[in-house]
């Protein structure tokens, strides 16, 4: 529920809220599969990396701004 405090859009009582706390846990327990069979944390990346492409197109999510402040 981490994110649900900061990605407005990922209220836990939307659809797309509850999916994308859903989607985030499971692929943080295949990251671990991923890291352990692979042994390499490339490979664990690319997953991340495009199941966090979803919110940021989804909601124009950026957190740059607040780098800065």
């Amino acid at each position: 529920m981490f994110w649900t405090k900061f990605l407005h859009v990922a209220s836990p009582e939307g659809f797309f809220g509850v999916a994308f706390v859903l989607m985030t846990t499971i692929s943080g327990f295949i990251h671990i599969v991923v890291w352990r069979q692979s042994g390499n944390m490339v490979f664990t990346f690319i997953p991340h990396f495009l199941l966090n492409l979803g919110p940021l197109f989804w909601t124009g999510y950026s957190i740059v701004p607040y780098l800065w402040r």
